[in-house]
């Protein structure tokens, strides 16, 4: 049997994990948190994590959008976004999303694709290809 990883996501496990240590202690938002838990133990060294998405799976904890956030203003201490705003609209938007519910001092780790396929079309907004 052959095995075959993808690059990217290796590459970007290893950055959430060197970058994890970043986060504040207490809420930690996953905005766009998916299907799949890939960071809790990453996320759980800094407090409790809340889950959000756009779609229901059985590890979201809140649906919700992220260029309108259900959350109040200064409410969370650290956000972890990954491989999310290029498949929204108003990327824009959501950055002031995202700063509006961080508590002063917050931190948010965000990441986005540099080079990608489209995928998850027609739902991939700024991929290059």
């Amino acid at each position: 049997m052959k095995v075959i990883y993808q690059p990217d996501r290796i590459l970007l496990y290893r950055e959430i994990e060197r970058h994890s240590s970043l986060l504040k202690s207490g809420l930690v938002l996953n905005l766009g948190c998916g299907d799949y838990d890939r960071y809790r133990h990453f996320l759980e060294r800094s407090g409790k994590v809340l889950n959000l998405d756009v779609k229901a799976s059985p590890i979201v904890d809140l649906i919700g959008d992220a260029h309108a956030l259900p959350l109040k203003d200064s409410s969370v201490d650290s956000i972890l976004c990954t491989q999310v705003f290029e498949h929204l609209l108003r990327p824009h938007t959501a950055i002031c999303e995202v700063a509006r519910v961080l508590k002063p001092g917050g931190i948010a780790v965000i990441s986005v694709p540099q080079t990608n396929e489209l995928h998850e079309e027609p739902f991939d907004y700024f991929s290059i290809y």
